[in-house]
């Protein structure tokens, strides 16, 4: 019985909403919506690309400015800028000379022990040198290591 009610409450309920009239314009404001989006649809990829191409060419000559290199001329083959190496200058009044020597660099404390070494006892040298040649040809050899459990207190 009650689902009888419930139903018929319903029924008249809908019989109400359905007999209603939609409000004046609406026809009018669903067709100008509808054309609306069609004329944003068309336009939508041409803005998207001329606001790429934009962006492309403003690059390039940003590009161009900020390397201070000149702009590719139309139908001129892509050709790599070689980087320029900037050397040191020489000192005032010095010209460096091509295939002129570096300075040498000073030796440090353990390059000048070694050669106070081998000036002092070259014989002791040349076996300490053959010595380490030979150990370093050897294959290396690694003790097995042993390590023992280990024991706490609680165990017995």
């Amino acid at each position: 019985m009650r689902n009888d009610n419930l139903d018929q409450a319903l029924d008249a309920a809908l019989a109400q909403y359905s007999s209603a009239e939609p409000l004046a314009g609406l026809e009018q404001r669903v067709l100008n919506r509808v054309r609306a989006a069609g004329r944003a649809r068309r336009i939508g990829p041409w803005v998207l690309a001329v606001g790429l191409a934009v962006v492309v060419v403003v690059g390039t000559i940003t590009t161009a400015v900020v390397w201070k290199r000149p702009l590719p001329q139309v139908g001129q083959a892509f050709r790599p800028v070689q980087p320029r190496i900037q050397t040191q200058a020489a000192p005032a009044g010095r010209k460096k000379r091509l295939g002129q020597a570096r300075r040498p660099v000073p030796l440090t404390n353990e390059e000048r022990a070694l050669l106070a070494f081998v000036t002092r006892a070259p014989d002791q040298a040349r076996e300490a040198l053959l010595d380490l040649q030979r150990r370093s040809t050897e294959p290396i050899q690694v003790e097995e290591i042993k390590i023992k459990p280990l024991r706490s207190d609680d165990a017995k």
